[in-house]
């Protein structure tokens, strides 16, 4: 089962991702994902379930997404070990246990 490593300003877990399960990142309780950010947007983006695994979307966010640096202007695929930026908030993708 897919699982992201989380890691913000205050603590670091590990999230399962369900086969289909899309979720929305933020600094809201009505996200999907709750995240202790200051500089993440309220609904910053979203981890979403592809055929072939999952992709990270911003949605918008202030401060910007970046996978490996590189700063997501669009839907991109994850791969294993592939760092998402969130605005000071770190997630890690692993596709494999």
């Amino acid at each position: 089962m897919p699982k992201l490593v989380v890691k913000d300003r205050e603590r670091t877990w590990l999230v399962d991702l369900r086969p289909g399960e899309s979720f929305v990142v933020g600094r809201t309780s009505v996200c999907d994902l709750f995240v202790d950010a200051p500089r993440a947007s309220r609904r910053h983006c979203e981890i979403r379930a592809t055929a072939d695994g999952h992709e990270i979307v911003d949605l918008g966010s202030t401060n910007g997404t970046t996978l490996g640096g590189v700063p997501v202007l669009e839907a991109r695929p994850l791969k294993d070990g592939d760092p998402v930026d969130a605005a000071g908030c770190l997630l890690v993708y692993w596709s494999r246990p």
